[in-house]
């Protein structure tokens, strides 16, 4: 894996390894030891924090109303 590459696949699925396709975990960590990979993570984590950070919060009754919203149309048609 090229440092590129790594650079694709952090901004593409965020900082934490264990995300990323299976198949490209090994190579992954073995570059994100060195200076540059880890400097791509870190860029990675923020933006992680900020898109965990933005995440609104759906209460129960949310759902509860959503879910009887679909089954209510699907049960008049």
């Amino acid at each position: 894996m090229t440092l590129d590459e790594f650079k694709m696949l952090a901004q593409a699925r965020g900082a934490d390894i264990g995300r990323w396709p299976e198949h490209l975990r090994a190579a992954a960590a073995g570059l994100a030891g060195g200076p540059e990979a880890a400097a791509i993570l870190a860029e990675a984590g923020e933006i992680d924090r900020v898109v965990i950070a933005g995440k609104p919060e759906v209460c129960a009754d949310r759902v509860d109303q959503a879910i009887f919203g679909v089954v209510s149309a699907i049960a008049s048609e």
